[in-house]
Protein backbone atom coordinates (compact mmCIF):
# COMPACT_ATOMS: atom_id res chain seq x y z
CA UNK A 1 0.00 0.00 0.00
CA UNK A 2 1.54 3.32 -1.02
CA UNK A 3 1.85 5.72 1.85
CA UNK A 4 0.69 8.67 -0.25
CA UNK A 5 -2.76 7.06 -0.58
CA UNK A 6 -3.22 7.58 3.17
CA UNK A 7 -3.42 11.33 2.74
CA UNK A 8 -5.58 11.87 -0.33
CA UNK A 9 -9.35 11.70 -0.94
CA UNK A 10 -10.77 8.61 -2.66
CA UNK A 11 -7.76 6.32 -2.15
CA UNK A 12 -9.31 3.30 -3.89
CA UNK A 13 -10.17 5.29 -7.01
CA UNK A 14 -6.48 5.99 -7.52
CA UNK A 15 -5.14 2.57 -6.53
CA UNK A 16 -3.35 0.03 -8.71
CA UNK A 17 -4.84 -3.18 -7.33
CA UNK A 18 -4.81 -6.62 -9.00
CA UNK A 19 -7.96 -7.09 -11.06
CA UNK A 20 -10.27 -9.47 -9.21
CA UNK A 21 -8.80 -8.61 -5.81
CA UNK A 22 -10.39 -5.26 -5.08
CA UNK A 23 -12.07 -6.21 -1.79
CA UNK A 24 -8.95 -7.93 -0.51
CA UNK A 25 -6.92 -4.87 -1.43
CA UNK A 26 -9.29 -2.64 0.54
CA UNK A 27 -8.84 -4.80 3.61
CA UNK A 28 -5.09 -4.24 3.36
CA UNK A 29 -5.29 -0.52 4.19
CA UNK A 30 -3.51 -0.13 7.53
CA UNK A 31 -5.13 3.13 8.65
CA UNK A 32 -8.69 2.60 9.95
CA UNK A 33 -10.06 5.76 8.37
CA UNK A 34 -8.46 5.05 4.98
CA UNK A 35 -9.80 1.50 5.10
CA UNK A 36 -13.34 2.73 5.87
CA UNK A 37 -13.24 5.29 3.05
CA UNK A 38 -11.88 2.71 0.60
CA UNK A 39 -14.62 0.29 1.67
CA UNK A 40 -17.22 2.99 1.05
CA UNK A 41 -15.74 3.48 -2.41
CA UNK A 42 -15.84 -0.26 -3.02
CA UNK A 43 -19.51 -0.40 -2.09
CA UNK A 44 -20.28 2.58 -4.30
CA UNK A 45 -18.43 1.30 -7.37
CA UNK A 46 -20.13 -2.10 -7.01
CA UNK A 47 -23.56 -0.47 -7.02
CA UNK A 48 -24.30 -0.69 -3.29
CA UNK A 49 -25.20 2.94 -2.62
CA UNK A 50 -26.91 2.33 0.71
CA UNK A 51 -23.90 0.53 2.17
CA UNK A 52 -21.51 3.11 0.71
CA UNK A 53 -23.28 6.02 2.38
CA UNK A 54 -23.63 4.25 5.72
CA UNK A 55 -19.96 3.27 5.75
CA UNK A 56 -18.58 6.78 5.23
CA UNK A 57 -21.18 8.96 6.98
CA UNK A 58 -19.28 8.84 10.32
CA UNK A 59 -16.37 10.57 8.57
CA UNK A 60 -18.29 13.59 7.29
CA UNK A 61 -17.09 15.62 10.27
CA UNK A 62 -13.64 14.03 10.49
CA UNK A 63 -10.75 16.29 11.42
CA UNK A 64 -8.72 14.56 8.72
CA UNK A 65 -9.47 16.60 5.58
CA UNK A 66 -8.95 13.66 3.22
CA UNK A 67 -11.46 11.53 5.10
CA UNK A 68 -14.06 14.28 5.38
CA UNK A 69 -13.73 15.22 1.71
CA UNK A 70 -13.94 11.60 0.59
CA UNK A 71 -17.00 10.93 2.74
CA UNK A 72 -18.73 14.01 1.34
CA UNK A 73 -17.97 13.02 -2.27
CA UNK A 74 -19.16 9.45 -1.77
CA UNK A 75 -22.31 10.60 0.03
CA UNK A 76 -23.11 13.08 -2.75
CA UNK A 77 -23.14 10.41 -5.45
CA UNK A 78 -24.44 7.55 -3.30
CA UNK A 79 -27.42 9.61 -2.16
CA UNK A 80 -28.31 10.37 -5.77
CA UNK A 81 -28.70 6.62 -6.27
CA UNK A 82 -30.71 6.35 -3.07
CA UNK A 83 -33.05 9.14 -4.13
CA UNK A 84 -32.09 11.15 -1.05
CA UNK A 85 -31.66 14.44 -2.84
CA UNK A 86 -31.50 16.66 0.22
CA UNK A 87 -28.77 14.47 1.70
CA UNK A 88 -26.87 14.76 -1.60
CA UNK A 89 -27.24 18.54 -1.41
CA UNK A 90 -25.97 18.51 2.18
CA UNK A 91 -22.94 16.44 1.14
CA UNK A 92 -22.25 18.86 -1.72
CA UNK A 93 -22.24 21.72 0.76
CA UNK A 94 -19.73 19.81 2.88
CA UNK A 95 -17.47 19.48 -0.17
CA UNK A 96 -17.76 23.15 -1.12
CA UNK A 97 -17.15 24.21 2.48
CA UNK A 98 -13.63 22.75 2.51
CA UNK A 99 -12.59 23.58 -1.06
CA UNK A 100 -11.53 27.20 -0.39
CA UNK A 101 -8.98 26.02 2.17
CA UNK A 102 -7.65 23.37 -0.23
CA UNK A 103 -7.42 25.77 -3.15
CA UNK A 104 -6.19 28.98 -1.52
CA UNK A 105 -3.29 30.69 -3.29
CA UNK A 106 -0.74 30.00 -0.56
CA UNK A 107 -1.73 26.33 -0.22
CA UNK A 108 0.72 23.60 -1.34
CA UNK A 109 0.51 22.65 -5.01
CA UNK A 110 -0.72 19.18 -4.04
CA UNK A 111 -3.61 20.72 -2.11
CA UNK A 112 -4.56 23.02 -4.98
CA UNK A 113 -4.37 20.06 -7.35
CA UNK A 114 -6.89 18.17 -5.25
CA UNK A 115 -9.18 21.22 -5.17
CA UNK A 116 -8.86 21.49 -8.95
CA UNK A 117 -9.81 17.83 -9.40
CA UNK A 118 -12.81 18.01 -7.08
CA UNK A 119 -14.19 21.28 -8.47
CA UNK A 120 -13.74 20.01 -12.04
CA UNK A 121 -15.51 16.76 -11.14
CA UNK A 122 -18.52 18.69 -9.84
CA UNK A 123 -18.68 20.92 -12.91
CA UNK A 124 -18.21 18.06 -15.40
CA UNK A 125 -20.14 15.21 -13.81
CA UNK A 126 -22.92 17.07 -12.01
CA UNK A 127 -22.99 20.15 -14.27
CA UNK A 128 -23.03 22.05 -10.98
CA UNK A 129 -19.91 24.11 -10.22
CA UNK A 130 -19.43 24.27 -6.46
CA UNK A 131 -16.54 26.74 -6.41
CA UNK A 132 -14.22 28.65 -8.70
CA UNK A 133 -12.79 25.97 -10.95
CA UNK A 134 -8.99 25.84 -10.77
CA UNK A 135 -7.33 24.85 -14.07
CA UNK A 136 -6.89 21.11 -13.65
CA UNK A 137 -4.50 20.98 -16.61
CA UNK A 138 -1.99 23.10 -14.67
CA UNK A 139 -2.15 21.07 -11.47
CA UNK A 140 -2.61 17.50 -12.68
CA UNK A 141 1.10 16.71 -12.34
CA UNK A 142 0.90 17.29 -8.58
CA UNK A 143 -1.70 14.55 -8.09
CA UNK A 144 -0.76 10.99 -7.11
CA UNK A 145 -0.46 8.73 -10.15
CA UNK A 146 -3.84 7.01 -9.91
CA UNK A 147 -5.67 10.27 -9.33
CA UNK A 148 -3.85 11.68 -12.36
CA UNK A 149 -5.40 9.00 -14.54
CA UNK A 150 -8.88 9.81 -13.25
CA UNK A 151 -8.19 13.53 -13.69
CA UNK A 152 -7.38 12.84 -17.35
CA UNK A 153 -10.80 11.21 -17.58
CA UNK A 154 -12.35 14.42 -16.23
CA UNK A 155 -10.51 16.49 -18.84
CA UNK A 156 -11.55 14.06 -21.58
CA UNK A 157 -15.16 14.23 -20.37
CA UNK A 158 -14.94 18.02 -20.35
CA UNK A 159 -13.76 17.99 -23.98
CA UNK A 160 -16.59 15.57 -24.80
CA UNK A 161 -19.15 17.99 -23.33
CA UNK A 162 -17.67 20.70 -25.56
CA UNK A 163 -18.30 18.30 -28.49
CA UNK A 164 -14.55 18.13 -29.14
CA UNK A 165 -14.63 14.36 -29.50
CA UNK A 166 -11.28 13.93 -31.28
CA UNK A 167 -9.49 15.88 -28.53
CA UNK A 168 -11.28 13.90 -25.85
CA UNK A 169 -10.30 10.63 -27.49
CA UNK A 170 -6.69 11.79 -27.80
CA UNK A 171 -6.61 12.58 -24.07
CA UNK A 172 -7.87 9.08 -23.24
CA UNK A 173 -5.38 7.37 -25.57
CA UNK A 174 -2.54 9.40 -24.10
CA UNK A 175 -3.63 8.80 -20.51
CA UNK A 176 -4.04 5.03 -20.90
CA UNK A 177 -0.58 4.73 -22.45
CA UNK A 178 1.22 6.83 -19.81
CA UNK A 179 1.19 4.48 -16.84
CA UNK A 180 2.83 1.09 -16.47
CA UNK A 181 0.59 -0.17 -13.67
CA UNK A 182 -3.13 -0.84 -14.09
CA UNK A 183 -5.42 1.44 -12.12
CA UNK A 184 -8.66 -0.44 -12.76
CA UNK A 185 -11.30 2.06 -11.63
CA UNK A 186 -9.67 5.10 -13.22
CA UNK A 187 -9.01 3.09 -16.39
CA UNK A 188 -12.66 1.98 -16.60
CA UNK A 189 -13.78 5.61 -16.58
CA UNK A 190 -11.30 6.50 -19.33
CA UNK A 191 -12.42 3.63 -21.54
CA UNK A 192 -16.06 4.63 -21.11
CA UNK A 193 -15.49 8.25 -22.14
CA UNK A 194 -13.68 6.87 -25.21
CA UNK A 195 -16.83 4.89 -25.99
CA UNK A 196 -18.85 8.11 -25.70
CA UNK A 197 -16.47 9.88 -28.10
CA UNK A 198 -16.41 7.10 -30.67
CA UNK A 199 -20.17 6.72 -30.66
CA UNK A 200 -20.51 10.47 -31.19
CA UNK A 201 -18.10 10.09 -34.13
CA UNK A 202 -20.24 7.21 -35.47
CA UNK A 203 -17.46 4.66 -34.99
CA UNK A 204 -19.35 1.92 -33.13
CA UNK A 205 -16.88 -0.89 -33.86
CA UNK A 206 -14.01 1.04 -32.27
CA UNK A 207 -16.32 1.97 -29.40
CA UNK A 208 -16.99 -1.72 -28.77
CA UNK A 209 -13.25 -2.32 -28.28
CA UNK A 210 -13.07 0.23 -25.46
CA UNK A 211 -16.32 -1.00 -23.94
CA UNK A 212 -15.02 -4.56 -23.90
CA UNK A 213 -11.77 -3.46 -22.25
CA UNK A 214 -13.69 -1.54 -19.61
CA UNK A 215 -15.84 -4.58 -18.84
CA UNK A 216 -12.83 -6.89 -18.63
CA UNK A 217 -11.45 -4.61 -15.90
CA UNK A 218 -14.81 -4.27 -14.14
CA UNK A 219 -16.38 -7.73 -14.20
CA UNK A 220 -13.98 -9.62 -11.90
CA UNK A 221 -14.67 -7.13 -9.07
CA UNK A 222 -18.28 -6.34 -10.04
CA UNK A 223 -17.48 -2.66 -10.63
CA UNK A 224 -20.74 -1.91 -12.43
CA UNK A 225 -21.48 1.61 -11.15
CA UNK A 226 -19.50 3.45 -13.88
CA UNK A 227 -21.55 1.69 -16.57
CA UNK A 228 -24.79 2.77 -14.91
CA UNK A 229 -23.57 6.35 -14.48
CA UNK A 230 -22.74 6.62 -18.19
CA UNK A 231 -25.55 4.44 -19.54
CA UNK A 232 -27.26 6.98 -21.78
CA UNK A 233 -23.98 8.52 -22.89
CA UNK A 234 -22.76 5.09 -24.00
CA UNK A 235 -25.52 5.23 -26.61
CA UNK A 236 -26.69 1.63 -26.77
CA UNK A 237 -23.52 -0.24 -25.78
CA UNK A 238 -25.02 -1.52 -22.54
CA UNK A 239 -27.94 -3.00 -24.48
CA UNK A 240 -25.70 -4.52 -27.14
CA UNK A 241 -23.31 -6.19 -24.69
CA UNK A 242 -25.61 -7.21 -21.86
CA UNK A 243 -29.29 -7.40 -22.78
CA UNK A 244 -29.09 -10.85 -24.35
CA UNK A 245 -25.68 -12.16 -23.31
CA UNK A 246 -25.75 -11.18 -19.61
CA UNK A 247 -29.37 -10.40 -18.69
CA UNK A 248 -28.74 -10.31 -14.94
CA UNK A 249 -25.96 -7.75 -15.34
CA UNK A 250 -28.22 -5.78 -17.67
CA UNK A 251 -31.00 -5.81 -15.07
CA UNK A 252 -28.69 -4.60 -12.32
CA UNK A 253 -27.08 -1.89 -14.42
CA UNK A 254 -30.45 -0.68 -15.65
CA UNK A 255 -31.85 -0.63 -12.13
CA UNK A 256 -28.92 1.48 -10.89
CA UNK A 257 -29.23 3.71 -13.96
CA UNK A 258 -32.86 4.52 -13.16
CA UNK A 259 -32.19 5.43 -9.54
CA UNK A 260 -28.94 7.31 -10.17
CA UNK A 261 -30.25 9.21 -13.19
CA UNK A 262 -33.48 10.10 -11.43
CA UNK A 263 -31.56 11.46 -8.45
CA UNK A 264 -29.10 13.32 -10.70
CA UNK A 265 -31.88 14.99 -12.66
CA UNK A 266 -33.83 15.95 -9.56
CA UNK A 267 -30.71 17.50 -8.03
CA UNK A 268 -29.92 19.30 -11.26
CA UNK A 269 -33.48 20.58 -11.52
CA UNK A 270 -33.46 21.87 -7.95
CA UNK A 271 -30.13 23.62 -8.43
CA UNK A 272 -30.70 25.13 -11.88
CA UNK A 273 -34.44 24.98 -12.67
CA UNK A 274 -33.51 23.67 -16.13
CA UNK A 275 -35.50 21.04 -18.02
CA UNK A 276 -33.86 17.62 -18.18
CA UNK A 277 -35.34 14.45 -19.67
CA UNK A 278 -36.44 12.62 -16.53
CA UNK A 279 -39.29 10.32 -17.54
CA UNK A 280 -37.75 8.22 -20.31
CA UNK A 281 -36.90 4.54 -20.07
CA UNK A 282 -33.24 3.62 -20.54
CA UNK A 283 -33.96 2.45 -24.11
CA UNK A 284 -35.87 5.63 -24.91
CA UNK A 285 -33.03 7.73 -23.51
CA UNK A 286 -30.54 5.81 -25.66
CA UNK A 287 -32.65 6.37 -28.78
CA UNK A 288 -33.03 10.04 -27.85
CA UNK A 289 -29.25 10.42 -27.46
CA UNK A 290 -28.53 8.81 -30.83
CA UNK A 291 -31.29 10.71 -32.62
CA UNK A 292 -30.08 13.94 -31.05
CA UNK A 293 -26.58 13.18 -32.37
CA UNK A 294 -27.77 12.98 -35.95
CA UNK A 295 -28.14 9.21 -36.32
CA UNK A 296 -30.88 8.25 -38.75
CA UNK A 297 -33.67 5.94 -37.61
CA UNK A 298 -32.25 3.25 -39.88
CA UNK A 299 -28.78 3.62 -38.33
CA UNK A 300 -30.23 3.48 -34.81
CA UNK A 301 -32.20 0.36 -35.68
CA UNK A 302 -29.10 -1.37 -37.05
CA UNK A 303 -26.99 -0.37 -34.04
CA UNK A 304 -29.55 -1.50 -31.43
CA UNK A 305 -30.56 -4.55 -33.48
CA UNK A 306 -34.24 -3.57 -33.55
CA UNK A 307 -36.62 -2.69 -36.38
CA UNK A 308 -36.92 0.76 -37.91
CA UNK A 309 -40.60 0.78 -36.97
CA UNK A 310 -39.59 0.18 -33.32
CA UNK A 311 -37.24 3.17 -33.47
CA UNK A 312 -40.01 5.30 -34.97
CA UNK A 313 -42.32 4.26 -32.15
CA UNK A 314 -39.67 5.13 -29.56
CA UNK A 315 -39.22 8.57 -31.09
CA UNK A 316 -42.97 9.17 -31.02
CA UNK A 317 -43.13 8.19 -27.36
CA UNK A 318 -40.10 10.37 -26.54
CA UNK A 319 -41.72 13.40 -28.14
CA UNK A 320 -44.99 12.68 -26.38
CA UNK A 321 -43.38 12.27 -22.96
CA UNK A 322 -41.31 15.44 -23.34
CA UNK A 323 -44.18 17.35 -24.96
CA UNK A 324 -42.03 18.39 -27.92
CA UNK A 325 -42.38 18.20 -31.69
CA UNK A 326 -38.90 18.37 -33.24
CA UNK A 327 -35.16 17.69 -32.84
CA UNK A 328 -34.35 21.27 -31.88
CA UNK A 329 -36.60 20.97 -28.84
CA UNK A 330 -35.16 17.54 -28.04
CA UNK A 331 -31.65 18.99 -27.78
CA UNK A 332 -32.78 21.27 -24.96
CA UNK A 333 -33.65 18.23 -22.83
CA UNK A 334 -30.56 16.17 -23.56
CA UNK A 335 -27.72 17.22 -21.25
CA UNK A 336 -24.77 15.81 -23.15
Amino acid sequence: MEEESWHIPMPLLGSAFPVGNCRKYVEGFQNEGDRAIALGEYYYFTGKAEMAARTVEPYLDSKEMAHAMSAALICTFANLSRGHIHLAQFAMKEVSKDLPALGREDAPAESRAMAAMISTASAVLLHLPISAELPLEEYIRYLPTGQQLWAWYLLAHKAYLAENYERSLAIVDMALSMYREIYPIAAIYNHLVAVMDLMSLKRPEAAKVHFREAWELAKPDDLIQPFAEHHGLLQGMVEIFFKKAEPEEYRRITEITYTFSSGWRKLHGLQTSKNVADNLTTTEFTVAMLYNRGWTKKEIASHLEISVSAVKKHVEIIYEKLNITDKKQLKEFMLQ
